[in-house]
């Protein structure tokens, strides 16, 4: 008897060391080390109640190269086809033939970094199209580029904010992707792959074996890593040349590269219909509106909060759900703060504010979520940053109610901060933290499914440690009590 006492001992010992143990890094965890900053996403915006904001009297603004501006083509390119199909819509063209993506290849005059001055003039695009590529991935092999300053296709660098550092044909994309995200913040952007250099075209382009295998290696690459900029950026992804499979040069011209007017007459309502689907919500007179501001817990990678199973199991879609049944119209938005949060700097904090807080986003408010508080550091300047961000918030929706839910990873002092904060501005305080126990955690291994079917695996203890479909459904059960709508 006394060997079985003696044996639980050890047990009921282990167990409490190691979550005193995962208590002690609750403090300093970054909970969204895998965290991918998407705002205002149309992926978490299934209102069917609501109208698109028309293409009529927008830009659309185009960078690329001789694909998107059509080389060759008697009729032209991207411009002169799609204004038929949208024929109320403006166009800005700054794609420029020969152009590549990487800065290094002599041909600086009309490389894309260069073609974004061109649509942040006077007329600015509501709506941006870009391809490039396709001379990053056989121009060496083919001998129009100088082979001296090829540079590596490169791999997308998920773990940082911000484009990829190095000297790679990504990481120059992406720097053209900042430069447009920078410039034009809320504008839409589509990257469209036009160009179908399949085996059977890379077999008209060369005979040369080398040549043919280096552009099959550089094309997999590219094309498999601009997916996952995409993802990263929160930038559409267009594949129109899988329409072009099988059909030889039926909608190429002689050269099997460029396109012509059976091509691009096949491809434009295709691409006509991607852009009025990518347009924002209107926001109608008697619409509902809410916005959830809040870390990893409520976005993550893949587009859903961790570690919920799917899209229909975090605690934001649930929500939605039970507002839209209350609602007849409904307009509701989440974003990752998760930069605001990890963010070591008070000013940075507002530089931050300034830029993710468009008047846009954050005006005429009946609802606004704050689920913050868990990886700011330091502590001491926790509430000056979070009574900037409330006051920010009531600026432009004063009479909006706030709920502030908090906290799964608990720092006792920032915890007591909250209550006093949420006191003072008339806001509701949700404390979650009874629930940060091991069965409403996920665990090591769990499989999971973005809101883009892409499989995501819960691999390491910090994301475990997020709440399950349980701790997901019982948060968004008190948010219900708080707005009495069980």
């Amino acid at each position: 008897m006394k060997k079985i006492i003696g044996i639980l001992v050890v047990i009921v010992v282990v167990w409490f060391a190691w979550h005193i143990e995962i208590g002690q890094e609750q403090n300093e965890t970054k909970n969204a080390d895998i965290v991918e900053t998407v705002s205002n996403t149309q992926e978490n915006q299934e209102i069917n109640q609501q109208k698109r904001v028309s293409l009529d009297g927008k830009t659309i603004g185009f960078l690329g190269d001789s694909l998107i501006k059509g080389y060759g083509n008697e009729k032209g390119g991207f411009m002169n086809y799609l204004s038929l199909e949208l024929p109320n819509t403006m166009m800005n063209d700054a794609s420029k033939s020969g152009s590549t993506i990487t800065s290094n290849t002599g041909t600086d005059n009309i490389i894309m970094f260069n073609q974004v001055e061109n649509l942040t003039g006077e007329s600015k695009p509501e709506i941006v199209v870009l391809d490039g590529g396709a001379n990053d991935i056989m121009g060496y092999a083919l001998g129009f580029l100088n082979r001296d300053l090829q540079k590596e296709i490169g791999l997308v660098n998920q773990e940082i904010e911000g484009a990829t550092q190095g000297e790679s044909v990504i990481a120059d994309l992406e720097a053209v992707v900042e430069k447009l995200k920078k410039e034009l913040p809320d504008t839409p952007i589509c990257y469209v792959q036009p160009f179908l250099l399949d085996n059977e075209t890379i077999s008209h382009l060369t005979d040369d074996e080398n040549a043919r295998n280096e552009i099959k290696l550089r094309r997999d690459t590219f094309f498999a890593e601009v997916q996952k900029m995409c993802a990263k950026w929160n930038i559409e992804y267009l594949d129109l040349a899988q329409n072009f499979t099988g059909t030889g040069n039926t909608y190429k011209q002689e050269d099997w590269i460029h396109i012509n007017d059976a091509g691009y007459q096949l491809i434009m309502p295709i691409l006509a219909q991607k852009l009025k689907d990518m347009m924002p919500y209107e926001k109608g007179e008697n619409a509902y509106h809410a916005l959830v501001i809040g870390n990893s817990i409520t976005l993550e990678k893949g587009g859903i909060g961790m570690a919920a199973t799917d899209k229909e199991h975090d605690y934001y879609y649930l929500l939605e759900q039970k507002l839209k049944q209350k609602y007849e119209s409904l307009n509701m938005n989440r974003i990752s703060a998760i930069d605001w949060e990890e963010n070591r700097i008070i000013s940075s904090r507002t530089d931050w504010l300034n830029e993710h807080f468009t008047e846009d986003l954050i005006s005429n408010q009946d609802l606004v979520i704050f689920q913050l508080g868990d990886n700011c550091v330091p502590t001491e300047s926790f509430e000056q940053s979070a009574i900037e961000m409330i006051e920010k918030v009531k600026e432009h929706s004063p009479n909006a109610k706030m709920i502030w839910v908090a906290m799964w990873f608990i720092n006792e002092e920032r915890l007591a901060m909250i209550p006093t904060i949420c006191e003072k501005y008339g806001i509701d305080f949700i404390n979650i933290t009874d629930l940060v126990t091991e069965q409403y955690q996920s665990h090591i291994g769990e499989k999971r499914t973005g809101t883009k079917g892409e499989d995501i695996t819960v691999g390491t203890r910090e994301e475990a440690f997020h709440p399950n479909n349980e701790g997901m459904k019982i948060i968004a059960e008190r948010i219900f009590k708080v707005l009495g709508i069980e």
